[in-house]
């Protein structure tokens, strides 16, 4: 038994006496002791209160697409908000947060100096990018771009055929990766044949099975046709096409409205068919069998409300409908900020959101803060989003690891995280660096007083399961009796989460020491303190890692500062799902890492602090 005695037990982080002291202080005695959870002990908040897996960073219809669409038919897969949340229910999560770009929904590029994307396209002087792509066989023809715009020609065989030009939604083309919930798309050209058409394919998002169609990726295919007697809409599988007449041998305007169309198509789909953004837009020109055809495009606009509150709004209207689809899934919307530094803000009442960026100040360090602010004010919590960049890889080592972790820590160390409220720790792979990066990244800051939480993220854009499987896959499980923002929101705050690995972790951790539990910090009179770690459902032939990390305070430090102790206790021993240890009542945390039989992080806690009065 400790002799602690409790002072005082809050939600703020500790931070003071340096290693160099308590070691003067005689303090590290051989503590670290691994006991039995007993009666004199607090125990963790049981299992029975609930865990809320919840998916903190999730994209849809309403951000950029994830990719380069390089064929009509290629591997970009854009993700719609119907199976991001078919995906997620698949993999047994209780909530998730869409946070959509707020800078793509206000139609605009990110940087602290944003323009408006680029709506009108002329094709005799093109500044978008394209590919080219075909389909049947076609015996000639082809598309070029020149003094009078794009100009496309083909003649088929036996089997109908096009050439087609696909406007790229790349990184530096992304007005064509943002919403079509409000779109209409007006389009300049030139019947140059009486026969066959002029073709204009707008490419849509990905969804799941749904009124008898096989999941993948919808598209409203128009045929502008010369000779065509009257307008007709026809759906195939998940392409709908549709005929409308256009005159032979004239430049014509002709506007296009895909979201109409696919509702007139296929009604069930209800409020879901503005669950769509366009990757990509498509021009070109198709014949019939043993014919040929030629047309010509000068001018392609793309016509979008200048409401982007409006299309907060309809995003809630989608999740309401998807609440009635998927019962057992909470449904919440939060908003990536995405003009400076990325910040998630996550509200507990979605109407609080704007993509009206804050006025910010010199620098994307005083930017960031500003938004950070800006959250808080509103009622919501921030994120400190993948603090090693977006980049997917290649994994750093050696060298190369050190140095840009002691990059990134110093920057995190000088500009407080933002003081955001969370930070992206649980990745698999971010930025070159693993989760143990993360991890190392995250106890840089806590030893050196800086206040915040971890949580586990995807940042999945695609939606689908596939994806999921392959990217990102740990989740932030919060302990909640309830999937309710009102309630989870100000959890996340608190640090009462913990970051799993799906699949990998179905479990529950936790820490209590007096009063204080998992997120907040016990004040405590004496040399040791009792703490209780819950570690339930450990992986089979897996183990639990506990660490003790001294607090320090000095910002300049951008390593990690060795443990004052920690242990690694096969699974076999946590038993009843507890585990009770007394450490050193000195300034620091203790936090709980999860590891399968492979060694692989599957899940880990967030701190309980220990600060002994002054």
């Amino acid at each position: 038994m400790c002799d602690d005695h409790d002072e005082a037990a809050d939600t703020s982080h500790g931070g003071g006496l340096r290693r160099r002291d308590v070691l003067a202080a005689g303090l590290l005695v051989p503590l670290g002791v691994i006991l039995p959870a007993h009666a004199g002990a607090s125990r963790a908040v049981a299992r029975s209160a609930g865990v809320v897996r919840t998916a903190l960073h999730v994209h849809s219809s309403f951000s950029e697409g994830a990719g380069v669409a390089k064929k009509l038919t290629g591997s970009a897969v854009f993700a719609s908000m119907h199976s991001q949340v078919d995906t997620l229910v698949q993999l047994g999560a209780d909530l998730c947060f869409f946070t959509d770009h707020d800078h793509i929904i206000a139609l605009e590029s990110g940087g602290m100096s944003p323009q408006s994307f680029r709506a009108v396209e002329d094709l005799r002087s093109p500044a978008w990018t394209y590919s080219t792509d075909r389909t049947g066989s076609p015996l000639s023809g082809g598309i070029a771009f020149g003094s009078t715009g794009l100009e496309a020609t083909v003649t088929a065989g036996a089997t109908r055929a096009a050439h087609l030009a696909l406007a790229d939604s790349s990184a530096t083309n992304r007005d064509l990766r943002a919403t079509v919930a409000d779109l209409q798309v007006a389009v300049t050209l030139t019947p140059r044949s009486s026969t066959g058409w002029a073709e204009v394919w707008v490419r849509l998002s990905y969804h799941p099975s749904t009124g008898g169609r096989p999941a993948g990726e919808y598209a409203v295919q128009y045929r502008l046709t010369p000779g065509a007697t009257a307008r007709s809409v026809k759906q195939s599988g998940l392409v709908t096409t549709v005929v409308q007449p256009v005159h032979y041998g004239q430049e014509q305007r002709v506007v296009l409205d895909p979201v109409a169309d696919l509702v007139a198509a296929l009604p069930d789909l209800g409020v879901l068919a503005k669950d769509n953004g366009l990757l990509p837009l498509v021009l070109g020109v198709g014949a019939p069998a043993n014919s040929s055809a030629s047309a010509g495009f000068t001018r392609v606009e793309l016509l979008r409300s200048s409401d982007p509150e409006g299309r907060l709004a309809l995003q809630r209207s989608i999740a309401d409908a998807l609440r009635t689809r998927y019962p057992s899934m909470g449904i919440a919307q939060g908003l990536e900020l995405s003009y400076g530094s990325h910040v998630n803000w996550f509200p507990p009442d979605p109407t609080a959101l704007t993509v009206t960026p804050p006025v910010g100040g010199p620098g994307p360090d005083a930017y960031g803060a500003a938004l950070v602010r800006a959250v808080a004010a509103a009622g919501g919590v921030s994120s400190y989003n993948h603090p090693f960049g977006t980049a997917s890889g290649p994994t750093l080592t050696g060298a190369a690891y050190t140095t840009r972790l002691s990059a990134v820590a110093a920057a995190l160390l000088a500009n407080r995280a933002h003081r955001a409220d969370l930070l992206e720790v649980g990745y698999e792979q971010r930025g070159g660096m693993t989760v143990a990066g993360h991890l190392a990244l995250w106890d840089i800051l806590l030893s050196a007083g800086v206040k915040v939480m971890a949580n586990g993220v995807s940042d999945n854009h695609a939606g689908t399961a596939d994806s999921w499987a392959k990217t990102n896959r740990y989740f932030t499980d919060v302990i909640s009796a309830t999937t309710d923002p009102t309630t989870v929101v100000p959890l996340l705050a608190a640090g009462r989460m913990f970051v799993s690995l799906r699949p990998g972790y179905d479990g529950m951790l936790d820490l209590a020491s007096g009063g204080a539990v998992m997120g907040s910090r016990r004040t405590v009179k004496g040399t040791t303190v009792d703490v209780v770690l819950t570690a339930d459902a450990l992986p089979s032939s897996g183990s639990l890692r506990v660490v003790q990390v001294p607090v320090h305070g000095d910002r300049t430090r951008t390593t990690p500062t060795p443990p004052l102790w920690e242990r690694t206790v096969p699974a076999a021993q946590v038993t009843g799902g507890t585990l009770g240890v007394t450490v050193a009542n000195t300034p620091s945390y203790l936090r709980t890492e999860v590891r399968d039989a492979s060694g692989t992080i599957v899940a880990f806690s967030n701190p309980l602090h220990l600060t002994p009065p002054a």
